[in-house]
């Protein structure tokens, strides 16, 4: 099972970018991959473009999905495996 998680640090006070790491630590501990995503952008729509062609590539685990990746992407994200 593959987890896919981003929030930005500039929304609703900075609560989701603490909540995935609370939520992706769950699902690692139950034996999945997961991929965060955190950094400094607000909920909308400008940040699913960016955080969206990696994460469904990595997701389904197409082959090169790293290929497909955004730049924001390449700075903001980082797979870990399951404990």
């Amino acid at each position: 099972m593959r987890w896919a998680l981003s929030a930005g640090r500039l929304e609703y006070r900075g609560y989701p970018a603490r909540a995935i790491s609370v939520v992706g630590g769950a699902a690692r501990g139950r034996g999945a991959s997961v991929r965060s995503c955190t950094g400094a952008w607000e909920h909308g729509a400008e940040a699913w473009i960016d955080l969206s062609p990696g994460a469904i590539a990595w997701m389904f685990d197409f082959p090169s999905a790293s290929a497909v990746d955004s730049a924001l992407e390449r700075e903001a994200c980082a797979v870990e495996a399951p404990r």
